[in-house]
């Protein structure tokens, strides 16, 4: 008999993406929200299908991505279509996704466009895997917790600016063109949890063992 081998055998394709959005928002007390999304900045929705506008939203600024869930975790999986210059609905140049959870684990991955990632939490850790191409800051706070980076994140990191239970760093070089005054227009993450820790490590590292710090619960696509 011929003798087989797992060679013959191939992977079933991945299930296609949802068609694009631009604007996602959920809000649940109880339970997980899990989800696959792809969002394109170049669509305009119809006023009809668009989430209220949050207290800090006005109509010339909405989030891109909305989740929470006061108890449970957050398991999403967002893909990011690139747009060229000035090809974002609102002019605006950055995409802004945020999810937080009162009491539950939040993951997040982040890859290119320049783009500004918002992750909160009450009670359990924060996740965060950034691709090798992230250049920006990124501001962790916690109350009881610490910061924690893979070794070869914190290689990468030129800057560093701690205060109380604030830490601010940059990773990656950085452009003075993009700094204005206070503020930066590249990439950024901001990441807060008040019973927890925060790690955070390149989308392709190796997961380490046990609990499965970097494992990927949130995953964002950029080209």
């Amino acid at each position: 008999l011929p003798s087989s081998s797992s060679s013959n055998f191939s992977s079933p394709p991945p299930p296609p993406l949802p068609a694009p959005t631009n604007h996602v928002s959920i809000s649940r007390q109880f339970g997980e929200v899990k989800g696959i999304w792809v969002i394109d900045p170049r669509i305009i929705a119809p006023a009809l299908f668009l989430p209220p506008l949050l207290p800090d939203e006005g109509e010339d600024f909405r989030r891109n991505l909305y989740i929470k869930s006061h108890h449970g975790a957050i398991t999403v999986e967002v893909t990011l279509v690139p747009s060229e210059g000035d090809g974002l609905s609102s002019g605006r140049a950055a995409i802004v996704l945020e999810a937080g959870t009162v009491n539950g684990a939040v993951n997040g991955t982040m890859v290119r466009l320049p783009t500004k990632i918002k992750l909160s939490g009450c009670n359990g850790a924060i996740y965060v895997r950034i691709p090798r191409s992230f250049r920006g800051l990124v501001n962790a706070g916690y109350l009881w917790g610490s910061l924690r980076l893979s070794d070869e994140v914190r290689s990468r990191v030129r800057y560093t600016k701690e205060e109380q239970q604030m830490i601010r760093l940059f990773i990656g070089e950085p452009d003075e063109a993009q700094f204005s005054c206070d503020t930066w227009a590249g990439d950024e993450v901001n990441v807060h949890t008040k019973h927890g820790s925060v790690f955070i490590g390149y989308d392709d590292e190796m997961e380490p063992e046990g609990k499965g710090v970097l494992s990927r619960l949130w995953g964002s696509v950029f080209s």
